[in-house]
């Protein structure tokens, strides 16, 4: 009978003499679907001049800020786009904890947003005259009363054409070949409101909520953030670099040091090296946290972003020896009084001797 299992895809990256095995990055493919989803957004369907990807890059942009619009430019989602283009674009096969940090800056930037009056995409303010009406042929509009009133998120204020002012005006317009005018099929009322704080429009959606078939751009980071805080790594060394650093991580200390107190891993005065190699090969080595950073700094010169608790050394004969020497007889004075499991004193023999 077939095994129906599903085999879990991994990663496999060898670098610095190791290999790391662990899943793919998930937050990178779902960030590369999210731009293709906002770039297949036209502009038409949004009633803007760029599509939804680039209205998010030119987000309070300095090139498209308003003329009257208090933000400086300097701020706003283009940032965090290029930013996280940056990033991902390295395609680096590994990431650290740098990369956390950079993560919830970009988190701590878009729940910024919706606390400015400036950036918040639902509170960009229209204004309407308080009061009007289409004159009796319906060709024109005629204002009662033109005190100014807000409404926020999309230009085209929600409403029926008899209570839309955008679209009274624009119905007018479809029906005068010498004025132009939009087709409102595709407009969403929940583009705009009269209340601050309540319209969803696109370019909202597309950094908050969700639009198309992609969740928001927030919800995308902070999926980032738990998944690197929860990534495990299984990883194996397979060249010995730093040796003196690797042999003074305790956990991997005290396994070697145990292999000399097995009376199976001497023949006469002599260690079974390739055994106890063997051995250590199959063996999965668990760290503390302050040991798995200090490992991860070895390694790969920072701290991994996730879980390095566990390591596999596969090592050379040569390797093996050397990392016993480091790791047990860092000094003559250990070995004083101390005997070999098949009751040699050790220090009779030169260590090197007996390895």
């Amino acid at each position: 009978m077939r095994n129906l299992v599903k085999k879990t895809k991994k990663n496999v990256v060898s670098m610095n003499g190791t290999t790391i095995e662990f899943t793919p990055y998930e937050f990178i493919r779902k960030y590369n679907e999210w731009k293709t989803d906002m770039g297949g957004v036209s502009a038409g369907s949004i009633y803007s001049t760029k599509d939804l990807l680039e209205t998010v890059r030119g987000h309070v942009n300095t090139a498209t800020r308003r003329g009257r619009s208090k933000n400086s430019g300097s701020e706003g989602a283009f940032k965090v786009l290029d930013e996280l283009d940056d990033l991902i674009s390295e395609k680096q096969q590994l990431f650290f904890k740098d990369t956390l940090t950079y993560l919830r800056k970009f988190e701590e930037l878009l729940e910024s947003f919706l606390k400015s009056d400036t950036l918040n995409p639902q509170n960009v303010k229209f204004t309407k005259p308080a009061k009007w009406r289409v004159s009796k042929n319906n060709k024109s509009i005629i204002i009662t009363d033109d005190t100014p009133v807000d409404y926020y998120g999309h230009f085209v204020d929600s409403g029926n054409e008899r209570t839309s002012y955008f679209r009274a005006r624009n119905k007018i317009n479809e029906a005068n070949e010498n004025k132009s005018s939009i087709s409102l099929s595709g407009w969403d009322d929940s583009w705009s409101s009269n209340e601050k704080n309540t319209a969803k429009p696109p370019l909202y959606m597309a950094l908050y909520e969700g639009y198309s078939k992609s969740d928001g751009l927030l919800q995308i980071i902070q999926e980032a953030i738990k998944e690197l805080e929860n990534k495990d790594y299984n990883v194996r060394v397979t060249k010995l670099r730093q040796a003196n650093k690797l042999a003074r991580i305790p956990e991997i200390r005290r396994v070697i040091s145990g292999f000399l107190k097995r009376r199976a891993l001497f023949d006469g005065g002599d260690f079974k090296t390739n055994n106890a190699r063997t051995e250590l090969k199959g063996k999965v080595i668990e760290l503390s946290e302050k040991s798995a950073e200090r490992l991860s700094v070895i390694l790969y010169g920072e701290v991994l972003a996730g879980d390095l608790s566990k390591v596999q050394l596969d090592l050379t004969k040569p390797a093996m020896k050397r990392l016993i020497e480091l790791a047990v007889v860092t000094r003559t004075s250990e070995l004083k009084d101390r005997k070999s499991p098949s009751g040699e004193p050790i220090v009779l023999k030169s260590w090197k001797m007996i390895l």
